[in-house]
């Protein structure tokens, strides 16, 4: 896998996401923020999440990390997510030539909640 952070901080740039003054890249007052998912039964995936979110917090990408112990969660919270981004191409035509924004809102209230809820449980 080749990696180029200076070319992705480009785009990230030429994109509309600058760089806030705690270092986190924002567009139209929303932080660009991911959450990063894995399941306990598989180790390596944990070494290569912490990875890449090392990675994406150097360009400026607020980053969570969540390990549970049924992925199921995680590809239920998925899911939900395709839905979500099919339904607005649907409905919103223009986001794919970038006519209409997204509802970013929307896609990270999806992706929190189900990493929030999987997070409840073991805290108990």
């Amino acid at each position: 896998m080749v990696c180029r952070p200076d070319e992705a901080a480009a785009l990230l740039d030429r994109c509309g996401w600058t760089k806030n003054s705690d270092g986190i890249r924002e567009k139209d007052g929303m932080k660009l923020s991911l959450s990063l998912v894995t399941y306990a039964s598989r180790p390596d995936l944990t070494v290569l999440m912490q990875l890449a979110a090392s990675g994406l917090n150097d360009l400026g990408i607020d980053v969570t990390t969540a390990i549970v112990d049924n992925i199921d969660a995680v590809a239920k919270a998925a899911r939900k997510m395709v839905s979500e981004v099919r339904r607005q191409f649907r409905e919103r035509p223009g986001i794919l030539d970038g006519t209409e924004k997204p509802d970013y809102k929307t896609c990270i209230s999806i992706s929190s909640k189900g990493a929030i809820g999987e997070m409840k449980v073991p805290s108990l």
